[in-house]
């Protein structure tokens, strides 16, 4: 429905709909559901559908707001600045050309930035980077196994048994002053890891 779409979660109904219903059905509904109705179908000829309401409560119940919303509801948005605020300016350049980068991946705008607390996230239908900005450089985390990635000069570490914050299991670091060999290697990494998520 998208993401513009806002839902009344204190309303909510459910409505079966069916060629018909059994007795036990019908009474189950009227002795122990809320907000539940029940609706039989019929076809006739000529493409006809008649829907006939075979119940429908006197009054709805109105529902406490699940937890899921008011945890969502309170959840407090970061922006750029909470990671790159006191940062050094090579490490912030660092950061916008790695950004810049990830976001070009997709020539179809399917890579977006969710900034969290702890992180910077890029994903495409899931995350597949995350960024920890660091005050000597980026600590990079890809979704993608340790043992999966092509990394013939071994920079990629498994963190998979450590506690860390971000999705991804597979770690390397960036540090300003990085060569465009190395570069376009780290780069290659994070590729592996989107393209997982085509």
């Amino acid at each position: 429905m998208g993401k513009e779409i806002e839902i009344n979660w204190s309303s909510l109904r459910l409505v079966l709909i069916a060629e018909s219903f059994s007795k036990y059905d019908t009474h189950a509904v009227t002795k122990i559901a809320q907000n539940v109705e029940l609706k039989a179908y019929r076809f006739y000829e000529n493409g006809l559908l008649y829907i006939e309401d075979l119940y429908t409560p006197s009054t709805a119940t109105i529902l406490e707001e699940p937890k899921k919303a008011r945890k969502a509801s309170r959840q407090k948005h970061y922006e750029l600045l909470h990671h790159l605020d006191g940062r050094p300016d090579e490490v912030r350049g660092l950061f916008d050309m790695v950004q810049e980068s990830i976001m070009a991946l997709s020539q179809e705008g399917n890579v977006h930035e969710s900034i969290s607390k702890q992180y910077i996230a890029h994903k495409n239908n899931k995350n597949f980077c995350e960024i920890v900005v660091q005050a000597k450089g980026l600590k990079v985390y890809i979704d993608i196994n340790t043992e999966e990635v092509n990394d013939p000069k071994g920079v990629v570490a498994d963190c998979s048994t450590v506690g860390h914050w971000a999705t991804g299991n597979s770690r390397f670091h960036l540090a300003p002053g990085i060569g465009p060999e190395d570069y376009e290697y780290a780069m290659s990494l994070i590729s592996q890891a989107y393209n997982l998520t085509l």
